[in-house]
């Protein structure tokens, strides 16, 4: 089935996998088809690329600890939180380096500006102070 076939692309969101992991879900269930809440917590985390790895450990070390490594009992709603917010701050990570780098260049640039320029400054300064005695 088109819910069993399915899993995430490096290229997509959570979001993205997840809305259309939904509308499958939804599909089926028009049809007559009842997927448990269960069964979906256990796609999600079997389908979720490499980037989501960390999190998914963790997710499910936790539930051995509270549910009694009882995975049924992990809330759709709660991991559909989770791992957004597990996204969200792997995205904000990665744009911070982004922007340090960003700003790196451009001080480098600055920098450099600012040494092609001194022996030029100093002559001017020279030259003015000449001109003041």
């Amino acid at each position: 089935s088109s819910f069993e076939n399915h899993s995430m692309k490096d290229s997509e969101t959570f979001d993205e996998f997840y809305a259309k992991l939904s509308d499958i879900v939804n599909s089926s269930f028009n049809l007559g088809e009842k997927i448990l809440e269960s069964k979906v917590v256990g796609k999600i985390l079997r389908s979720l690329p490499d980037r989501f790895q960390p999190k998914v450990t963790a997710i499910e070390e936790a539930q051995d600890i509270e549910e009694a490594q009882d995975i049924d009992n992990l809330k759709l709603a709660h991991l559909v939180g989770n791992l957004q917010t597990y996204e969200a701050h792997r995205n904000f990570k990665k744009n911070k380096k982004i922007l340090l780098l960003v700003v790196l260049i451009e001080m480098k640039r600055i920098l450099m500006w600012i040494v092609r320029w001194i022996p030029r400054l100093r002559m001017l300064l020279k030259n003015n102070l000449k001109n003041l005695f």
